[in-house]
């Protein structure tokens, strides 16, 4: 079994654990820089706050953690495609909160309020939050069918945890000359990326 690991602290955006596997002397393969996966439920979250900075759906009522939303069997008509996401149990709980799909990371709830908010608004959401890849506008997005690095959603979920102020991570602080001048300082920007009231409804949900 293998794994990673890769922790910021984010009041100084400074990368303070780096950890690409369990033993170089079997697999120099570096998992944090070198490996993306499929990030699944993990991008919910982003689709979530992208629904909070929309304010309302298509019909007035606004996004909030007591906002009603249907779990039951639904499809979408895409490009001429049809997509049917389907909850990971194969259960549907009918009328529910918008918190009680969060908490359960149900797809259906989940799949619906994305399309309402729009594929624009989640990547634009998405990159806002620190994630540099070039994002597909399908609707499987919704629910985390995209491969990002470890380090893109460490720095995604950094921005969130500091309630919409974006500053990117690095792993080096300075570099010195061997006479103990600075070569090169990384102190780069604080950007107030988003409204702290919407982080802090994202967070209570979290």
């Amino acid at each position: 079994l293998e794994g990673l690991i890769v922790a910021a602290d984010i009041q100084t955006s400074t990368i303070r654990a780096l950890v690409g596997g369990r033993s170089y002397a079997e697999t120099n393969f570096n998992r944090v820089s070198n490996m993306k996966r499929q990030v699944g439920s993990v991008f919910k979250p982003i689709v979530y706050l992208s629904a909070f900075l929309k304010g309302s759906d298509s019909n007035g009522i606004p996004y909030t953690d007591s906002y009603l939303i249907e779990d039951a069997p639904w499809s979408y008509t895409f490009e001429n495609q049809v997509w049917k996401p389907k909850n990971f149990e194969n259960t549907y709980r009918g009328k529910i909160t918008l918190r009680e799909a969060f908490a359960h990371s149900i797809n259906i709830p989940m799949a619906k309020i994305g399309i309402d908010v729009g594929l624009d608004r989640i990547t634009e959401t998405a990159h806002k939050l620190g994630i540099k890849e070039d994002l597909p506008k399908l609707p499987s997005l919704i629910l985390g069918a995209v491969e990002l690095s470890a380090i893109d959603i460490l720095q995604a979920y950094s921005t969130i945890a500091s309630l919409g102020k974006y500053k990117p991570l690095h792993a080096v602080k300075f570099i010195l000359s061997q006479d103990g001048d600075f070569i090169f300082q990384n102190n780069p920007p604080t950007e107030s990326a988003f409204n702290e009231n919407d982080l802090e409804l994202l967070l209570s949900l979290l």
